[in-house]
């Protein structure tokens, strides 16, 4: 069982407050409620809300506005 798979089936439907610490968009953009961008010295920088309902299937990626969103938050981040 993936991560993912384990945080959708196991972790989100118990509603326990979890972070997740992430270096891929993908998995922040796939996981996350919100995303918090932080500064190299761990400040936030940047949070975004995250719009997608849960559980989150492969069928997010087929929704333009994932893709949007993604573009928008990560262009540029690197």
């Amino acid at each position: 069982m993936s991560i993912w798979s384990y945080i959708e089936s196991k972790i989100y439907p118990m509603q326990i407050p979890t972070i997740v610490v992430s270096h891929d968009p993908m998995e922040a953009l796939t996981l996350g409620d919100r995303i918090l961008f932080l500064s190299q010295s761990a400040k936030i920088v940047k949070e975004t809300k995250i719009p997608f309902p849960h559980p989150r299937t492969d069928e997010l990626y087929e929704n333009p506005s994932f893709w949007e969103m993604k573009k928008q938050l990560f262009r540029n981040e690197k």
